[in-house]
């Protein structure tokens, strides 16, 4: 693919952009950028950004990013996160402050890390001010926003026409609210489903009870996983507590993440099932999915997404703190009855006796709604690069 970038001898730069506010967008840049390289060839240098890294380190901007983000990660690990709605105002005010005074101190950035010609986010709010302040160095710079929810909650949280930006979007829901946005139709471009990493398309293990033996675990009784993401969460406990209520045999593997605090609590609960209890790996969990005859996680669109394309059954705890955002996923899991959303712990046991009684009836509504979201994004995003090349030229 010609371009004056590789002309000049460099490679041609495409970024995706992330904030590591929970995982889910973490996962979904990193893995979107392991399918891209492939696709894209030798001639580009793809690798995933954080959006913490557009500003300089120490400044006003660096430290109240960086304090939001951290404070919502211990808020989001206690079950307890404050003000949501509140949250995404203030966050959309700051991309406002950005996009009005922050620009030159992102160019300045974008100038350190060398500028991407083609950006592509799975960040919310801030799209709209990293656009601006990239376009001051690369004025032909390509901006693709990529909607990792199943439907917008807010104004403004995904699409914003205060910068040119195509957007992918993994559910029709989504594509109705960008039009309703004012995004023009020909920036709308539709997905099958929703990106995730390219591992959790691979095939279940040909021999699922040699499996189950390697990995220490009983292959004669269902397993179930329960995560809620790298942070971890303190819901955990209380789920490792109410399954002790299940009249059925089962075994458990709890994924902690990087709470040392809530693996410990996990592994200190006397209960009658056996378990194992992991914390934090860099690898994702798909080879504990595919072994899986259930998960038990938060109702993000990423963990969804996983369970959905690794045939598993999930059983998602009811969001609190996240409801404004994870509302429409919700509604989702059972509009297509793929999985059960659990109101609280306590109901776990009943919930789970449901998949399990039913588990030819979820394998068939979860086959029917398998996708290539990830496929379809790599495709999309090549066309719109070749798109925008012809039209440079």
């Amino acid at each position: 693919m010609a371009s004056a970038a590789i002309s000049q001898g460099r490679k041609r730069r495409l970024r995706v952009l992330y904030f590591e506010a929970g995982s889910g967008h973490m996962t979904a840049a990193k893995g979107l950028a392991r399918a891209l390289a492939p696709r894209l060839g030798e001639d580009w240098d793809v690798a995933p950004l954080d959006l913490v890294e557009l500003f300089e380190p120490g400044s006003r901007n660096d430290g109240m990013m960086r304090k939001g983000i951290d404070d919502f990660n211990d808020q989001i690990r206690r079950e307890k996160v404050f003000d949501l709605r509140g949250r995404i105002n203030l966050g959309r005010l700051f991309n406002s402050w950005l996009l009005w005074r922050g620009q030159p101190e992102m160019a300045g950035r974008w100038g350190q890390l060398g500028a991407a010609d083609v950006l592509v986010s799975v960040t919310p709010m801030y799209n709209t001010a990293v656009c601006a302040s990239l376009r001051r160095v690369v004025p032909q710079a390509l901006c693709v926003t990529i909607p990792v929810d199943f439907e917008q909650c807010k104004r403004r949280y995904w699409f914003d026409t205060r910068q040119a930006q195509h957007y992918l979007c993994a559910k029709p829901r989504l594509g109705e609210q960008a039009k309703r946005a004012g995004v023009p139709a020909s920036a709308i471009h539709s997905l099958s489903g929703m990106v995730i990493a390219p591992d959790f398309y691979k095939e279940a293990p040909a021999d699922r009870r040699t499996a189950m033996v390697q990995a220490g675990l009983d292959p004669d009784l269902p397993l179930g996983v329960a995560h809620f993401g790298a942070q971890g969460s303190k819901i955990l406990v209380d789920i490792a507590r109410a399954l002790d209520g299940v009249d059925r045999p089962i075994q458990m593997l709890f994924l902690c993440g990087r709470s040392q605090e809530i693996r410990q609590s996990v592994e200190a609960l006397n209960v009658s099932y056996p378990r194992q209890v992991m914390g934090f790996t860099e690898q994702p969990p798909h080879h504990y999915y595919r072994l899986a005859d259930f998960l038990i996680g938060k109702p993000g669109a990423m963990t969804i997404t996983e369970a959905l394309i690794t045939r598993t059954p999930i059983l998602a705890m009811k969001s609190t703190g996240m409801a404004p955002v994870q509302r429409g996923n919700e509604r989702w899991v059972e509009r297509q009855a793929v999985g059960v959303v659990v109101p609280e712990a306590q109901a776990l046991p009943q919930a789970l006796a449901r998949v399990l009684d039913d588990a030819s009836g979820f394998a068939r509504r979860i086959d029917a709604a398998q996708h290539q979201g990830l496929d379809d994004a790599v495709d999309a995003i090549a066309s719109l690069i070749a798109d925008h090349d012809r039209a440079s030229s």
